[in-house]
């Protein structure tokens, strides 16, 4: 099967997060089952090709429309109005324009983006194979659960989300409180439910690394999005049965650190 997976974040040059992750787990275990894959990711100096063991990555710039000067430009300022929103259409226009670049080359069966940012909004409008949309965390969730500020140009984006959803063909969430979560806010009522693929060849118990099947690993951002809070709570229940019980955060501070983790 030819797959092409669109996300702008892809590492080690767009890494950001838990979308960079997920999306080069899922390349290269596809590439490994014999599948070709595509992945059209963000670039943040030129636009290039290259192979990736065995995936092909094609990082490409986003074309951005400033709507007062009506013609496209590479960069917008951060001050522009809707600045979120057109920097998010700028990238999913550009990889559309990729995916039809490669399917005039070689056929591609399914096409998957995430919700997150509306990568896969222009695909959306004009598809050329059927298109998988996973949910991450839409924007609205986010705002709502890290209870971040709202505005017009977040709204706006919420929107495009929103409509690249609807015009999936196959819509996946990691988790069922996810589909849970968003189903109310867009009216959503098919979901397939797919936890996130993990490499068992990286994360394992190891007794070499001193585990004592006692401690538990947390990998991901300290934000209230991700439940650190609630896990946090919950291991002090763990730990008044099990005094020996260790728990493990790794990962990055944000804005979360307002709640105030409180470890004892």
């Amino acid at each position: 099967m030819k797959v092409c997976l669109l996300s702008r974040e892809y590492p080690p040059e767009t890494g950001w997060g838990g979308i960079g992750t997920y999306t080069y787990n899922l390349a290269h275990g596809l590439a490994e089952l014999g599948h070709e894959v595509d992945v059209i990711s963000m670039s943040t100096d030129c636009e290039k090709e290259y192979l990736d063991g065995g995936v092909h990555i094609h990082r490409v710039l986003p074309r951005i429309i400033n709507p007062l000067l009506k013609r496209p430009i590479r960069y917008v300022s951060p001050y522009a109005f809707f600045c979120t929103t057109m920097v998010r259409l700028g990238w999913s226009w550009a990889a559309f324009r990729k995916v039809r670049e490669i399917s005039m080359l070689r056929r591609i069966d399914v096409v998957e983006a995430p919700e997150h940012g509306a990568d896969g909004f222009f695909f959306s409008l004009f598809k050329t194979a059927p298109l998988i949309i996973r949910l991450h965390t839409p924007s609205l969730l986010h705002r709502r659960l890290n209870e971040l500020p709202d505005s017009l140009d977040f709204r706006l984006l919420d929107l495009f989300e929103k409509l690249a959803v609807k015009r999936a063909d196959v819509l996946t969430s990691p988790s069922r409180s996810m589909a849970e979560l968003i189903s109310p806010d867009w009216g959503l009522v098919k979901i397939e439910v797919i936890p996130n693929p993990i490499d068992e060849r990286i994360f394992f118990p190891s007794s070499e690394a001193g585990g004592d099947g006692r401690t538990v690993l947390y990998v991901g951002r300290l934000e209230k999005r991700k439940g650190v809070d609630v896990l946090v709570e919950a291991f002090w229940r763990v730990v008044e049965e099990f005094p020996s019980a260790r728990l493990l955060l790794v990962g990055s501070d944000t804005d979360s650190r307002r709640e105030a983790f409180v470890f004892r």
